[in-house]
């Protein structure tokens, strides 16, 4: 039934409430919340059909506000799964199904589990005299909210046996309407977050249940419970349970330093960042804690602001989790948009703003969702009612020519996070990047941060050689290349200038996967106890991922594959970290998942299998290795580098094998003139000159 169809007041003897009211809500609602003085089990029951249709097709959970009115099977039931560790949950509700049967004749069941999996969340609201009676129900849709208020309260009676009438207001019907919902949904808000004068309230949790219990054993009348658990708030104060909310606001933590010590960079960051009006770049080491940086800049604008909208951009899902429990860490729920409509979550958080339930709110967005039409929509929608700020993390990534053509100018802050912030081979992109987000303010590059916030590393080169059959597979790329060598001067597009590029990709994978790594790697293996170790492999062939996979299994070494499942997946990466920082794994191997986003500081070391030519990589990937790890106290890192070294014709090289050389060179350089090993005995200066050699053939 569609919801503008409903109509404006119901007699509960006249109508199903669950099938006809209350489904047609649920089934496009993305939140539930209600107020109500009397609340039991059995409302599941009576409105199983309408609460499974919304749990089954959103993420979103249910808020009760209620009186304290519970009965004692119903205290024992939520008992049974406040403050429950997730991990026990399919021990005690081991073979239960969430279907409408579950809710209708196994109601305390249902309560248990949607507590423990945080469906369904209850607090309680007190008053000094008198009691908590009102009746709200507010559903919060696409278009907007829907309240329906009257005499029902959520449990059997009020639904399915009295006599009882129901008022339905859209928020978008008419301004009549609107006005009764906004007053509604800030009386939720308030009550919900502690705000509401005359009213305490508390969280449904082990020391409120516990309270309650007992006075049943000499109290039976309602209101002589409410007023004793009145007297006793102190007690359950003292239990650890919060009385009272707050008004959501970055706040930045105490544990955090960030003008003195090791990361003293940040505070002089955010000066630069601030000074320059909110406006600008900080090109900080991978490691340097770049995201406290920008969480704290933020922190600090929303003091000045009335209230602010802040968008923070990534390029995975890997980052957007870690984003989020930064996030949190400052005091915020981040608005979710993983697998949920960005349209209902801005909403949401834009009306927190406006009711002044929040300061400021957090979204957490990818890169392509930033610049997708009904993103810019929003945006345009949002800049009318609050301030908005940008962090762009990763930022180099939206130079992109997709994010160039719609880069909406709304937001009022801009800051851009990254270790190489510049495009390479991409003067125009980097250009772009200056002119949105402002100048680099700050620049804190490797040579500054080892030795100071990140851990100094010693390098090895370790030179391979191709086989017979890649020695033969790259003379022939080799002369196809070398007779299309006009069509490298060819403007893009060509057929001869495609044909060529192709080839000269074909002829770097010679290079990237030869199998000698394979065996030089394995010699290595054997030299040493591995611990802590990361493997990177090439994205151009996934036989040598595997290649390096069978050789961990024949020696026996536990390791697991890091893919874009792992990292998008936030419960079975916690549970990889954990395996790798107790030594339960020894290695993890991937491609090119691991250079961008992902956070294990107690790694020790690191093999190059493969490396591309972009100076970005090879920053991200060294500022995967190095950063303080406070559990394992690391000294140091180590970096294994293998450079292939190809034959050369008589002719000399080509243009394209010249690139190549050059960029094996410039990324030994690189890493030799940071590391702490350089000027040792067995240094990488044998490699450079044979370098320098052939490019001189």
């Amino acid at each position: 039934m569609n919801v503008d169809k409903l109509g404006s007041l119901y007699f509960s003897r006249e109508h199903d409430l669950d099938r006809e009211l209350f489904t047609p809500l649920a089934s496009c609602s993305h939140k539930i919340r209600c107020m109500t003085g009397y609340f039991t089990s059995s409302v599941l029951s009576e409105l199983a059909h309408s609460l499974i249709c919304f749990l089954t097709h959103t993420e979103g959970n249910i808020q009760f506000i209620i009186s304290p009115n519970l009965s004692e099977q119903d205290l024992n039931a939520i008992g049974k799964s406040v403050e429950l560790n997730e991990s026990f949950i399919h021990i005690l509700f081991p073979d239960f199904e969430l279907t409408e049967n579950a809710l209708k004749f196994k109601a305390l069941n249902a309560l248990s589990y949607l507590i423990a999996t945080k469906r369904l969340t209850l607090k309680i609201a007190l008053q000094d005299t008198g009691m908590f009676h009102t009746k709200c129900w507010l559903f919060d849709l696409d278009q907007g909210v829907v309240a329906v208020h009257g005499s029902i309260n959520a449990t059997q009676s009020g639904i399915a046996r009295n006599f009882e009438q129901i008022a339905v207001n859209k928020s978008w019907e008419s301004d009549n309407s609107k006005g009764v919902v906004d007053k509604i949904d800030l009386t939720f808000q308030n009550i919900w977050e502690g705000n509401y004068e005359g009213l305490k309230t508390i969280p449904l949790n082990k020391a409120c249940v516990n309270y309650l219990l007992k006075k049943y054993e000499d109290l039976e009348k309602s209101e002589d419970i409410q007023h004793s658990l009145m007297r006793g708030l102190l007690d359950i104060t003292a239990s650890g349970s919060s009385l009272t909310g707050s008004v959501q606001c970055l706040t930045v933590p105490t544990w955090l330093n960030y003008t003195s010590g090791d990361f003293a960079h940040q505070g002089k960051a955010i000066d630069a960042w601030i000074g320059n009006e909110g406006q600008g770049i900080l090109a900080i080491a991978t490691g340097g804690g770049k995201t406290l940086t920008a969480l704290v800049a933020a922190s600090l604008m929303v003091a000045k602001e009335e209230s602010l909208f802040i968008v923070i951009a990534v390029p995975t899902i890997a980052l957007l989790n870690q984003w989020a429990d930064d996030v949190k860490a400052f005091g915020v729920e981040p608005l979710k948009t993983q697998g949920e409509q960005l349209g209902p979550q801005m909403n949401y958080g834009l009306r927190r703003l406006r009711l002044k339930s929040a300061k400021c709110e957090v979204m957490i967005v990818t890169h392509e969702s930033l610049k997708s039409a009904k993103m810019l929509r929003l945006l345009d929608k949002a800049q009318k009612s609050t301030s908005l700020m940008l962090i762009g993390d990763e930022v180099h990534n939206l130079g992109s020519i997709g994010f160039q053509s719609v880069a909406p100018d709304v937001f009022k802050y801009r800051l851009g996070l990254s270790a190489t912030f510049q495009r390479q081979f991409d003067e125009e992109g980097t250009k772009f990047l200056l002119d949105y987000f402002g100048s680099v303010v700050f620049d804190f590059g490797l040579d500054e941060a080892i030795g100071v916030c990140l851990v100094p590393f010693d390098y090895f080169v370790h030179i391979v050689t191709l086989d017979e059959y890649e020695e033969e597979e790259w003379a022939e790329l080799t002369f196809k290349i070398k007779k299309l060598s006009y069509a490298a001067e060819l403007a893009n597009g060509s057929h001869e200038k495609e044909l060529w590029q192709a080839l000269c990709i074909k002829r770097r994978r010679v290079v990237e996967s030869a199998s000698a790594k394979i065996s030089v790697l394995a010699s290595i293996f054997s030299r040493m106890e591995l611990n802590k170790a990361l493997v990177f492999c090439t994205d151009k062939d996934p036989k040598q991922l595997n290649q390096v996979n069978a050789l961990l299994n024949n020696k026996r070494i536990n390791f697991h594959q890091i893919t874009a499942e792992e990292t998008a997946n936030k419960k079975k990466l916690a549970g990889l970290i954990k395996s790798f920082d107790s030594g339960e794994l020894k290695v993890l191997t991937s491609k090119r998942v691991l250079d961008e986003g992902f956070n294990i500081p107690q790694t020790e070391t690191a093999f190059l299998l493969a490396s591309n030519t972009v100076k970005r990589q090879w920053v991200q990937r060294l500022g995967r290795v190095l950063r303080q790890s406070l559990k394992t106290h690391k000294q140091k890192a180590i970096i294994h580098d293998f450079v292939v070294m190809p034959s050369v014709s008589s002719e000399g090289i080509d243009l394209d094998l010249k690139g190549l050389i050059k960029s094996e060179l410039q990324r030994i350089q690189f890493f030799d003139s940071l590391c702490q090993n350089g000027l040792e005995r067995n240094g990488t200066a044998d490699v450079v000159e044979q370098l320098l050699e052939l490019l001189e053939v």
